[in-house]
């Protein structure tokens, strides 16, 4: 006998737009619609197109799968404000897209924001000094905190290890401590927390209410900023890199350095950071994100986790030298890409 999903009746009639639609975006819109829910892909390139040609493929651990009848759009002209707009981009590609992002979220729309690094909303609604303030690495000029209603917006922490393994594929990795983690960014967003967990959390992917999202946001950061770049710069992966003695050394100092950054504005995190390492060893050997992006070519999220946190070091005068070589080395890389990416669009 099927199991009716508790909240069957109200995700039915719920509109879901996956604004970005890559492997993390591909798959809570997936779960999403298989839940009922009118979900909505937005995206371009390969992936996109395959998605809606011939539909998703899901390569997990028990078994392949195959969802058709998707809806997939490359632009989002004509779309009304969506119940859920999720934000399935990085960090750098948001702020170019804000007056979009803007036109689409309505009174009622619930944002949710997975992007790793430093967010745009960290001190939205916050007092002390920083009450409000735009961190410029990832908001310039604070566009996206003035566009998009904070009250409205609820960070998440996705872990999951996913990757799309060819345009209209998704494969699954097993990744320790696999949950999806979502909070309010203020106070007025906390009764949409429950309801969204209980649309894309499962069994299979637990859900957690976390109380404060900032300090999960800055906790998975820790690891980002010890391994992502570095991983981008060397192609090791990333429990090679930690497992290599100077790799380990390094992302130690890289760690003590970001939590410094995080108590010097308010984020306690009770974390050591030999801990820390050793966690990245016992996850294994995986591309991250960057190093994935280095080797394809594109952009890096370097502001979002690296340049940010140097702001905001800056601003707390809280001294960050292993991050600020680490974040000029991958400045130059960044650099040397997008010249590659040039030459390339110059030739075709």
């Amino acid at each position: 006998m099927e199991t009716r999903h508790p909240y069957a009746s109200k995700l039915m009639h719920m509109h879901a737009l996956i604004y970005g639609s890559g492997a993390i975006g591909t798959w809570v819109g997936a779960r999403l619609h298989e839940r009922g829910v009118r979900v909505t892909f937005l995206g371009r390139g390969a992936h996109i197109s395959a998605l809606a040609e011939r539909g998703l493929t899901l390569h997990e651990p028990g078994g392949t799968r195959h969802l058709a009848g998707l809806t997939v759009i490359d632009n989002s002209a004509g779309l009304s404000a969506p119940d859920l707009l999720f934000l399935g981009l990085k960090a750098h590609q948001l702020p170019p897209l804000v007056d979009d992002l803007r036109r689409l979220t309505g009174p009622h729309t619930a944002i949710i924001a997975p992007q790793n690094g430093v967010p745009w909303w960290q001190f939205h609604g916050q007092g002390g000094p920083y009450a409000n303030r735009a961190v410029q690495s990832v908001d310039p000029g604070g566009r996206l905190l003035a566009a998009l209603p904070g009250d409205q917006v609820l960070g998440a922490v996705i872990n999951k290890g996913i990757n799309i393994a060819a345009p209209g594929v998704l494969s699954f990795h097993n990744a320790p401590n696999s949950s999806l983690v979502l909070g309010a960014v203020a106070p007025a967003g906390a009764a949409r927390v429950v309801p969204m967990l209980g649309a894309m959390a499962g069994p299979d992917w637990p859900g957690v209410n976390a109380p404060d999202i900032r300090a999960e946001k800055w906790n998975k950061l820790l690891l980002n900023v010890a391994i992502n770049p570095l991983t981008a710069l060397t192609g090791a992966y990333s429990g090679e890199a930690m497992r290599h003695p100077q790799g380990a050394a390094l992302g130690m100092r890289l760690i003590e350095e970001t939590l410094a950054v995080a108590r010097a504005i308010g984020i306690d995190l009770d974390v050591a950071p030999a801990q820390r390492i050793q966690r990245a060893r016992d996850i294994g050997n995986f591309k991250t994100s960057m190093a994935v992006d280095a080797e394809q070519g594109k952009p890096l999220e370097i502001e979002a986790i690296a340049g940010a946190v140097l702001e905001l070091a800056r601003l707390t005068r809280t001294a960050t030298p292993a991050l600020e070589a680490i974040y000029m080395a991958a400045k130059v890389l960044d650099s040397v890409l997008a010249r590659k990416r040039a030459a390339r669009a110059i030739g075709s």
